[in-house]
């Protein structure tokens, strides 16, 4: 990246911060066991996890 063009990037990460975002926050998580529920069906475990 060019540095006019991260410069270009650091103003609009600033300018979206103080105009768009009061709070922000990221999580990453690993997914141990995943359950949905449909109305009428049983629990179901997801077969990816």
């Amino acid at each position: 990246m060019s540095s006019s063009s991260f410069a270009k990037h650091a103003d609009a990460r600033m300018r979206g911060r103080k105009e768009w975002y009061s709070h922000f926050e990221v999580r990453v998580a690993k997914v141990e066991r995943a359950y949905n529920l449909t109305t009428s069906q049983e629990p179901q475990r997801d077969p990816k996890g």
